[in-house]
């Protein structure tokens, strides 16, 4: 049997942080606690774990489980972003879009951030791209 890294054991733990986060926000085998949730989120994602990022994201730009914080929102989709996460990639093109939240818009921006999402797949980035006409 191999032996794990720890840099290995690092990535599982904040999975497994991640996932308990989920079953928290969910209320899946557990009471459902968005405050629960944010905290073990924020856990999973201050180890660097992309999608746990992403997550912490939606969850400060919405308020749930936290107070809304827009400034915040922006950091930790930068985060996920730039290990190249997809849907942060997208969320952040949506931050920028139109009238800007939490952020000055930026329709350069949002494309850069659009395009990087959508050549990975992210459909929402796709169909944002085609309604701006890219």
């Amino acid at each position: 049997m191999a032996v794990e890294t720890d840099a290995e054991l690092d990535k599982r733990d904040a999975e497994a942080l991640y996932e308990l986060a989920l079953s928290h926000y969910h209320g899946d085998g557990v009471a459902q606690d968005f405050e629960e949730a944010f905290r073990l989120m924020l856990l999973a994602a201050e180890t660097g774990y992309a999608l746990a990022q992403n997550s912490l994201a939606i969850m400060h730009e919405t308020g749930c489980g936290t107070a809304a914080n827009l400034e915040k929102a922006v950091e930790y989709y930068l985060k996920a972003a730039g290990q190249g996460e997809a849907r942060a990639q997208g969320n952040l093109g949506m931050m920028f879009h139109a009238n800007g939240t939490g952020v000055e818009a930026d329709e350069d921006e949002a494309v850069n951030w659009f395009l990087l999402a959508a050549e990975q797949g992210n459909e929402e980035a796709q169909e944002m791209l085609d309604e701006m006409e890219m």
